[in-house]
């Protein structure tokens, strides 16, 4: 039984998100004008905003009932990106079929159990001059890996902090960090 509550996303596919990091992110997308390649964990609400403004969206959900609005929601908006659904035995490993610095964006939300490790198997899939995006990058249990990418000379980030709307429809404090990619990762 799936009891995660989600905000639906009907006509307002705008990602869940706090305002400064979605007008950041349009910003980075605005010089690839469609052309560029993003990776999600976690579909949603950024699925189809990014569907509108890249020319390929791939993204991994290992929820059957929340992959089903996603598809519906994309219909109504005339996108297709590429949701996989997946068990979460193999949400993280998911990214594996693509090869090494494929993407122009990564983005980690989704499942809050596999995090890390999707953190730190995306990064070798991020492009150099590419972006790592990283939701709710303040939780206690993602603070040590935000730290050590803020001290990793092969990436530059750009946090934002403040608000946004969570899955239970409420106002709560988060953090989206942005990683560009400046250097290969060994």
């Amino acid at each position: 039984m799936d009891n995660h509550r989600v905000r639906p996303i009907g006509s307002d596919p705008t990602p869940s998100l706090i305002p400064e990091a979605i007008a950041y992110w349009d910003v980075l997308l605005q010089p690839y004008e469609g052309m560029c390649r993003v990776f999600e964990y976690g579909s949603g609400h950024s699925t189809i905003w990014l569907a509108k403004r890249a020319e390929m969206v791939v993204s991994v959900e290992h929820r059957q009932s929340w992959y089903a609005e996603v598809m519906k929601a994309a219909e109504m908006h005339g996108v297709s990106p590429q949701v996989i659904l997946t068990s979460l035995a193999e949400y993280t490993a998911a990214i594996g079929r693509f090869p090494s610095e494929y993407f122009d964006f990564v983005s980690v939300d989704g499942d809050s159990s596999t995090r890390i490790a999707c953190i730190g198997t995306a990064m070798g899939k991020v492009k150099v001059g590419g972006h790592l995006v990283i939701d709710d990058s303040n939780w206690r249990l993602l603070r040590a890996i935000s730290k050590s990418l803020d001290e990793d000379l092969r990436w530059e980030g750009h946090v934002f902090a403040g608000t946004k709307i969570n899955s239970a429809s409420q106002l709560s404090p988060t953090q989206t960090s942005f990683y560009r990619r400046v250097a290969k990762c060994s």
